[in-house]
């Protein structure tokens, strides 16, 4: 059989290329001649090829609704959504998932002398699973109460009244059913300046490891991001706002849970001197040391994969 893949990240693709023959699998360069096209969030969703083209199901419904329009998830095109937390909630079988993105620097002996961090581009969505807002009213909460223990990292936070509101309105025409739309959601804290903000980090979040916590919310809390990874690999503790966790219970010892709700994630902080730090760090050093045992291995990932992909098929 002759695969097409798209949108795939070398780092990925290589691992499947190494293995494709495994599962009866031969990759191609030329979309003209393949017999199966897999590709990642489709900007052109007119041009799917039912008959051939397989929808991986990268980005979160508040990013892309229109993924997740009933048209096509009721349809006939095969679709594969990353995490099995997604494909549950959508009520599908089979799932994949994309491998960690682990830090490659060396990292310090850092004594993690600030607090707390957030790392976020800032984002708008009109969809009612964005958790967009919670990020923008935990900023709120500590430039109210705790103003010098919070540093805010990312695009976009103070920027044009214009450059705002053409972002926000996008969003509300990006929705996939005028029935879905959460105006308060898209709009909510309309022009705020933010004093929390210290600029930008890399990509890779090196800069994390001189802080004790990060605040880390996922867009949506169906999947699970690279976000909590380059947190436990810095060694700054997630407060982690995303799935249950309860199909990765290795992951889970690694961070300090909430659910996306704000009085719950005040709760938490208010209260960290309850946990077990030390304990923490150690667990997120474990699971990075012997992350090949896991789930999480590029090879295991791989095998998830086709594994998947031969039942759809």
């Amino acid at each position: 059989m002759k695969v097409y893949f798209e949108g795939f990240s070398e780092y990925f693709l290589n691992s499947l290329a190494q293995s494709a023959t495994n599962y009866g699998i031969r990759i191609v360069q030329d979309v003209k001649n393949c017999d199966i096209r897999i590709t990642i969030d489709p900007t052109d969703l007119l041009a799917i090829n039912k008959s051939r083209d397989i929808i991986i199901l990268a980005e979160p419904e508040v990013v892309r609704p229109d993924l997740y329009k009933s048209k096509i998830l009721e349809s006939s095109i095969k679709i594969l959504p990353v995490g099995r937390y997604r494909a549950e909630r959508l009520g599908l079988k089979n799932w994949i998932e994309i491998p960690p993105e682990i830090p490659s620097y060396s990292r310090s002996q850092s004594d993690h002398r600030k607090q707390f961090a957030l790392v976020n581009e800032h984002k708008f969505s009109s969809s009612y699973r964005s958790n967009y807002g919670l990020r923008r009213k935990v900023i709120r909460y500590f430039e109210k109460n705790r103003p010098l223990d919070l540093d805010v990292y990312g695009k976009e936070w103070n920027t044009t009244k214009l450059l705002e509101l053409k972002r926000r309105y996008s969003q509300i025409k990006n929705n996939r059913s005028i029935l879905q739309i959460d105006v308060k959601e898209c709009f909510s804290d309309l022009w705020r300046h933010y004093k929390s903000i210290s600029g930008h980090m890399s990509s890779e979040c090196s800069g994390l490891q001189n802080y004790k916590f990060n605040i880390c919310i996922e867009n949506d809390i169906d999947y699970i991001s690279e976000k909590v990874w380059k947190a436990i690999y810095a060694g700054s503790i997630p407060i982690y706002v995303g799935p249950n966790l309860i199909h990765d219970p290795e992951l889970k010892k690694c961070v300090v849970p909430s659910t996306n709700k704000l009085t719950a994630l005040i709760k938490v902080i208010e209260n960290l001197d309850e946990i077990n730090a030390n304990e923490l760090r150690q667990n997120a050093i474990d699971l990075l040391d012997n992350i090949n045992d896991y789930k999480y291995s590029i090879d295991n990932i791989t095998h998830l994969f086709y594994t998947n992909l031969l039942e759809i098929i």
